[in-house]
């Protein structure tokens, strides 16, 4: 039987705000109505929303499974994905051989001449053909194929794309994890010989926790840049270009998309190569910090990357520890507004006071400070255990307001153990 998509979609835009488990009980009071899609698409477009914001207020759009909306990319990262596409083949024809629920052919499709939407799941695949043509998307071809080693090259050589995109699902059939790349679905590494005998460029979406080292080592040399994309300081995604003309190092490109838009990011963030890394000689602070220093630490896209070393090195940042992972420089150097301007994303503090890593002092800085935030690195204790430790030592009622203070107990390879006393400071380079 026919699905009326127009009809489900109806449906679920009057009832978004309805207890969907309750719709599902009661489906017998609506024979015509196609429940189970009707209720998905309500959910997915709850999971949209502040993702696909788009998506989740048009009416007549459907989604046949949740699963799909809390796993797609959401629009932020689809557009630097589209953006990086566009730089490697201006008007490109994109193959997207795992589309699911299609955010990122819709973002495909504005910077290429074709795309080519591919889904192995039928029900998916179908609803999303609706969707398109519902947006009016004339340059997307769709196709409901399980992509393997048997017809990968049929499907390419029908279509010769200039680019293949692929974002292989991290769970098995029985919805269990897998972390291995050959383990996820489609299997890259049994597929990027095939790719490269049909198009020169495959980019590959990883999962966030990917090994940086492991990937480019499995992949192999094809692999051109890993871009490591971070928002809200927060790992997003891992995407790995790989060029069948390419044979040489990685460069690894660390981009932060907080309050940045994804068209501006392609020539910025900070780039760099494992061999700089090696290299590099990282200067270990000495002097303890002082009132008005900076601290610095680097958004989470460069800490994944671990390019801890050539951060201190290319910068001329002393580390305070090699396991700490902060930086510190003077109020007192000459160039410190450029060094701030220059600085890649992350988070910069002024620092308030130092102290020696005791119990009392923690009891003395708990009872002036019980509301600022904290962290601990490097130390036998972790923040939420040290927390808990000066949430009871703090019984003080005449406590100042804490209001943007950040207290940090670390570990450094000099000075021993310390706590900061740092206030955020605002400026354009500490997103």
């Amino acid at each position: 039987m026919e699905i009326d998509y127009r009809k489900i979609a109806e449906f679920a835009h009057k009832h978004r705000n309805d207890d969907v488990v309750k719709l599902l009980l009661g489906k017998s009071k609506y024979p015509d109505i196609e429940m189970n899609m009707a209720a998905e698409t309500i959910l997915s477009k709850r999971k949209l929303t502040g993702k696909v914001d788009e998506w989740a207020q048009n009416p007549e759009l459907v989604f046949p499974r949740s699963l799909s909306a809390e796993q797609c990319s959401s629009l932020v990262t689809a557009q630097y994905k589209a953006n990086l596409v566009g730089r490697i083949t201006p008007q490109a024809a994109v193959a997207d051989l795992t589309g699911g629920l299609g955010v990122d052919s819709w973002c495909f499709s504005k910077v290429a001449s074709r795309v080519l939407y591919n889904e192995m799941d039928t029900s998916l695949c179908n609803a999303v053909q609706y969707n398109f043509n519902t947006l009016n998307i004339n340059n997307i071809d769709t196709s409901n194929v399980a992509i393997d080693p048997s017809n990968i090259l049929s499907v390419l050589e029908a279509f010769r794309p200039d680019v293949v995109y692929m974002d292989p699902a991290r769970r098995d059939g029985t919805g269990k994890k897998v972390f291995l790349m050959e383990d996820c679905s489609p299997d890259v590494l049994g597929l990027k010989d095939f790719i490269f005998q049909v198009c020169r460029h495959l980019v590959v979406k990883l999962s966030p926790m990917a090994d940086i080292t492991m990937v480019c080592e499995r992949l192999g040399s094809h692999c051109r840049e890993v871009h490591i994309i971070s928002a809200r300081n927060e790992c997003k995604e891992v995407l790995v270009w790989m060029d069948g003309e390419w044979d040489g190092e990685a460069e690894i490109v660390c981009i932060s998309l907080g309050g940045v838009s994804p068209e501006n990011c392609l020539g910025s963030g900070f780039r760099f190569r494992k061999s700089e890394e090696i290299s590099s000689v990282a200067t270990i602070c000495s002097d303890a910090p002082k009132f008005g220093d900076f601290l610095f630490e680097p958004d989470k896209a460069l800490m994944k990357a671990g390019a801890y070393k050539t951060l201190s090195e290319r910068f001329a940042l002393p580390l305070l520890g090699k396991s700490a992972h902060f930086y510190l420089f003077s109020q007192h150097n000459a160039t410190v507004g450029e060094k701030i301007d220059a600085l890649p994303a992350g988070k910069l503090y002024e620092v308030i006071e130092c102290q020696k890593f005791s119990k009392q002092n923690l009891k003395d800085i708990a009872v002036r400070y019980p509301y600022a935030d904290l962290t601990a690195r490097g130390l036998l204790i972790d923040t939420n255990a040290l927390k808990k430790k000066m949430d009871s030592l703090s019984k003080s009622n005449n406590a100042s307001s804490a209001g943007n203070i950040h207290i940090f107990a670390l570990h450094t390879d000099i000075l021993g153990d310390i706590i900061l006393i740092t206030k955020r400071f605002q400026s354009s380079s500490s997103l």
